[in-house]
């Protein structure tokens, strides 16, 4: 187990005779001696061989890569290379990929087939929230709701019948040997025309994050707020199944600090536990996505927020007593009384 310099555990006296810049520094030191990719080259040769689904030649998908379902046809014909797209599943709660410029049939088919209930978009663009038919899964924009550092996009996303995947999975391998011969019988007949049932998502876009840097604390810790009280809304609702997926230009920067920050104040609930832990979270992460958390800057500023989350818990809970959103009923569902934000205590019923 790699821990702070190998040898020290630190305990809450401990840290409270350390500075925080001083305890940040030993951690920066640890941070910036990990391995940017721990795999030899050959370990990414299937995903290689997918360059074409791949924004950049080098940041591939490492361990726990996520697998769509292969793409067979009735006669057993696979079509080659169908289960690839850039993903990663991170500590069993999170998926991170990188933004859907040539897949995003592939990226909503991924968001359909995982059962993602939340996408977080930290890129400056979000091109693929947008009423769609693609070839496997066609997407609906139900609703935009806009901040001043912002957008939250509300989606239908539907799968098609088992025969209309037939056809479009029989055309494809029919291009690729040339050939105009088709063969109905009878089993063919008989798949189902029904569509599947729709499923409904919500992208939450953050606008001030520009790429290799790091954004405004507060802006970033209202955002953050925004997701947990939205999570906390999909809770109630009985939502408990769904995976978030983070995403921004190649998944390993932006996503990946906000990824580092949601998975350690999840799990963790003091600074001791924080700093005993953080390296150790980052050298599992880079081992599915290599060259997770790409600057010390990004490092920084993940550690930072953390750190001052964990703070500000123990003064809330000094502070103030709990207090308990009331749900009312409305036309759309169920939205709390006392709330910063309505959309995020809102759930549509389509």
């Amino acid at each position: 187990m790699y821990k702070v310099h190998d040898h020290i555990r630190y305990n809450s006296n401990s840290i409270s005779q350390l500075s925080l810049k001083k305890m940040s520094d030993i951690l920066i030191e640890q941070f910036e001696g990990l391995p940017k990719d721990p795999h030899p080259d050959n370990f990414y040769t299937h995903a290689k061989q997918n360059h074409h689904k791949n924004n950049f030649s080098d940041i591939l998908p490492g361990k726990n890569r996520v697998m769509l379902d292969l793409l067979v046809n009735n006669y057993g014909k696979v079509l080659a290379n169908s289960d690839y797209i850039n993903a990663n599943y991170i500590n069993d709660a999170y998926i991170i990929t990188q933004q859907p410029d040539n897949t995003k049939g592939d990226f909503w088919r991924m968001v359909m087939e995982q059962k993602v209930n939340m996408v977080i978009n930290f890129t400056n663009k979000c091109d693929y929230c947008n009423t769609m038919n693609y070839s496997f899964v066609k997407v609906e924009l139900m609703k935009t709701v806009q901040h001043d550092n912002m957008n939250i996009y509300t989606m239908k996303v539907q799968g098609i019948s088992d025969y209309a995947k037939y056809q479009i999975i029989n055309s494809s391998l029919k291009s690729s040997i040339d050939s105009d011969s088709e063969i109905i019988n009878e089993e063919t007949a008989k798949l189902s025309k029904k569509e599947p049932m729709p499923t409904t998502v919500d992208v939450f876009h953050f606008l001030d994050w520009v790429d290799h840097s790091t954004p405004d604390p507060e802006k970033f810790r209202k955002f953050y707020h925004m997701i947990k009280r939205h999570e906390t809304i999909l809770k109630l609702f009985g939502n408990t199944n769904g995976i978030k997926m983070f995403h921004c230009r190649a998944g390993i920067g932006r996503s990946m600090v906000g990824i580092l920050i949601d998975y350690m104040l999840k799990k963790y609930k003091t600074e001791a536990d924080i700093n005993n832990n953080i390296i150790n979270t980052i050298r599992n992460m880079r081992e599915c996505r290599a060259k997770s958390i790409e600057t010390t800057k990004q490092f920084q500023f993940a550690y930072d927020f953390i750190i001052n989350e964990i703070r500000n818990r123990k003064s809330d809970d000094v502070k103030r007593p709990k207090k308990k959103n009331k749900l009312s009923c409305s036309s759309d569902g169920y939205v709390a009384e006392s709330s910063d934000d309505r959309h995020c205590l809102t759930r549509s019923i389509y």
